[in-house]
């Protein structure tokens, strides 16, 4: 009965902070004296268990300390045997030096005013100096292909990536590289910091990322920053040993990253249409002759004889947001022939009455993307298997494609095209990808947010033939 009460008690606590803490005064606390307590929460959640702490950092005669006043471990599934484990024991967990306090109560006044590389003390002339040493280390095993494109350019493309860092840029870069590694399924985590004023005003800070820098920290839900000595305090205060054992945080393969991002998001392109270009001239007039080009990856590391190379292609006959995506073995230019084949096929399909092109052509924010190597055919003759009707459509009479709806984040649809001009709704992923369906009020949506598994026949004007989904 003890425990249950420990158990009610600790949650009543969290449910109170959680309500009134964020309706919390909006006043700066600028010096120490004026701060009365700080308070930590912590909330992991995975598949197998939820876990909360809390912490108190207060003023003692020999400084300041931090004090561990609450842990709960709950299974997260409701079937799970694992008893729950509830604490309010008080357990001493480290001295906190004035310092830390400092630099904490600097990085919440200045939320919002200082750029993500400036926090972090990563400045244009280290970049620009370094990147050889850097760009050298990145090898052909890095996780990223523009990891790998780095340690590949010549000295006039490095010449004009280090000419072309900006601190926008590099700002962007930091963004984009800590919130890649933000997410993970099935799983959740917050961290809470409240500064307590001796006036009963807070400073509430959040961060939410799952990467060891805990970055980037949120305060009173408005103001944004990458301070790190919010996380070093946050370890300071918990115990983690993260930090002591990381000194240098901001390490080489943080800064590849940060090149990685740069180089994709303003260099990538230019610099491989002009390899592209420059290397391969034949292809290059080939293709252009009859496709304008808006992505493309070439394959060019030494010594590598079979070059390949990753592209989107716009047929100049078609709307501009129909893309053919290929990748293309350079050594072989017989494959001009072939793809000249297929683009043919997609012209005469643009040829016919058909809702989901009409749709497409009428859309400019939508993108209708066909797979030339017809990857979308993976898994046909499962779906042949669990759905009968397609068994009289041998695989290579079909031409798959996808739609997506560009200004709806993750809203996208999939189909196959049947030889008698049908089409096959096959998946799709959000309820607004359907929207351009007549009768999509049929259509059984079990999951707005995720791929819904579906078979729904189409005639070329948009009346539903049949249904096959479950």
């Amino acid at each position: 009965m003890k425990n249950t009460n420990s158990y009610t008690t600790l949650i009543s606590l969290i449910l109170i902070l959680s309500i009134l803490l964020p309706l919390a005064g909006k006043a700066q606390i600028v010096k120490r004296e004026e701060v009365k307590k700080i308070v930590i929460r912590s909330n992991s959640m995975d598949r197998i268990d939820d876990t909360i702490e809390t912490y108190e950092v207060k003023k003692t005669d020999s400084g300041w300390v931090s004090i561990r006043t609450g842990y709960l471990r709950q299974p997260t599934n409701t079937r799970s045997k694992e008893p729950h484990v509830v604490s309010l024991k008080h357990i001493f967990i480290n001295k906190i030096d004035q310092k830390a306090i400092d630099e904490l109560l600097d990085a919440a006044n200045h939320a919002g005013a200082v750029s993500p590389s400036r926090s972090l003390g990563i400045t244009l002339e280290y970049l620009k100096y370094n990147a050889d040493t850097i760009f050298r280390k990145a090898s052909t095993d890095a996780d990223l292909l523009s990891e790998q494109e780095l340690s590949q350019l010549d000295a006039k493309e490095l010449s004009e990536l280090k000419a072309g860092i900006t601190e926008d840029k590099v700002d962007r870069a930091i963004k984009e590289s800590i919130e890649f590694t933000s997410f993970a399924m099935d799983a959740g985590i917050d961290r809470d910091i409240d500064i307590v004023g001796n006036n009963k005003d807070t400073i509430k800070l959040n961060c939410s990322n799952f990467r060891n820098l805990m970055l980037p920290w949120v305060k009173n839900r408005r103001d944004t920053t990458y301070n790190i000595a919010i996380s070093r305090f946050f370890a300071d205060v918990t115990g983690s040993r993260f930090f002591k054992n990381n000194k240098s945080l901001i390490d080489e393969d943080f800064y590849l990253e940060i090149y990685s991002s740069v180089y994709r998001d303003y260099f990538m392109f230019d610099f491989n249409y002009e390899f592209f270009k420059k290397h391969y001239p034949r292809w290059y007039d080939k293709l252009t002759a009859n496709y304008a080009i808006s992505r493309i990856r070439v394959d060019r590391r030494p010594g590598n004889h079979h070059a390949k190379m990753r592209v989107d292609l716009h047929p100049l006959n078609l709307p501009g947001n129909v893309v053919i995506e290929a990748n293309l073995d350079l050594t072989n230019m017989l494959e001009l022939d072939t793809l000249s084949v297929y683009k043919h096929i997609i012209d005469s399909l643009f040829n016919e009455k058909n809702f989901v092109f009409e749709h497409v052509a009428a859309s400019p924010g939508c993108q209708l993307v066909f797979s030339y190597h017809g990857y979308g055919l993976v898994g046909y003759q499962s779906k042949q298997k669990k759905y009968p009707y397609l068994q009289k459509y041998p695989w290579n009479t079909i031409i798959d494609f996808y739609v997506v709806e560009q200004a709806k984040q993750f809203q996208m649809s999939s189909w196959y095209f049947l030889p008698d001009s049908s089409m096959l709704l096959k998946f799709f992923r959000g309820g607004s990808s359907i929207d351009f369906i007549r009768q999509n009020h049929l259509i059984t949506i079990p999951n707005t947010d995720s791929y819904n598994d579906v078979c729904v026949v189409f005639d070329s004007k948009g009346e539903m033939i049949q249904n096959f989904t479950p």
